[in-house]
């Protein structure tokens, strides 16, 4: 049976400090909803959701009102709910949002409502935990062969320093910081300026093949595209609403 993918739906308007590098690792697709007076984010949180790339999507809302930030996460749930193989996490502090999980639960959907994004990676380690039991029930029959085998303990040692040596490889392959790509975001920005609004990209895929055909060579890559467009949807340059992109200059 596979693993439900996870979609965490984030009240930013209602919490501030996400440190979402402690997801970095998880089955997690992030939507972070954006109230409209809040025009500031974080460069901590920019870099950590540069690292996820599609994995994450801005939504900022587009106009103001008592729980409008809210609605606006009850219509994306609604929506998503007709996928298969998903569970859904809310991360925010309004309990306004507990009837409607509720409802979502009796109808066989998992869904619901945390306080802090460790609290998804202690649910995640359970489900790990529990999936690991079963295998060790089947593993455990195997024991037995494997007294004799005493020289893989030694070829564990060796592989255990070669994941030590990959983890060091790894931390030097980090993505340069979005501090160092402002020439890349600045020519994207100018060019977008010089194109009228209704004929800019109109969908998340679009603008990602054009500004990937505004990029030099070495930075085509995807990580670098996907990176320069959460910049803009973090800066509040562009947001989507119903799929839909909407330019803010």
């Amino acid at each position: 049976m596979s693993q439900k993918k996870t979609i965490l739906l984030v009240d930013y308007e209602n919490i501030h400090h996400i440190d979402l590098s402690i997801v970095q690792n998880q089955e997690v697709d992030i939507k972070i909803f954006v109230g409209q007076a809040q025009s500031k984010i974080p460069m901590e949180l920019v870099q950590t959701a540069q690292k996820l790339g599609e994995r994450v999507e801005w939504i900022k809302v587009d106009g103001s009102g008592n729980n409008a930030l809210d609605f606006y996460i009850a219509f994306y749930l609604g929506k998503l709910t007709h996928g298969d193989h998903l569970s859904f996490v809310i991360l925010s502090k309004d309990k306004g949002f507990d009837p409607l999980i509720k409802h979502i639960n009796k109808i066989q959907i998992k869904c619901k409502r945390i306080e802090e994004l460790s609290q998804l990676i202690k649910s995640q380690s359970s489900k790990s935990e529990s999936s690991k039991s079963q295998t060790g029930k089947s593993e455990s029959g195997k024991s037995q062969v494997g007294k004799s085998e005493p020289s893989k303990s030694q070829a564990g040692k060796s592989e255990s320093g070669k994941s030590q040596a990959g983890k060091s490889e790894s931390s030097q392959k980090q993505t340069k910081p979005v501090a160092e790509n402002q020439d890349l975001m600045k020519k994207v920005m100018q060019n977008l300026s010089k194109i009228e609004k209704g004929k800019r990209p109109k969908t998340r895929k679009s603008l990602h093949q054009h500004v990937k055909t505004l990029l030099p060579p070495n930075h085509k890559g995807s990580h670098t595209v996907d990176g320069l467009i959460n910049t803009l949807f973090a800066q509040n340059k562009v947001s989507e609403i119903s799929s839909r992109l909407n330019y803010n200059f």
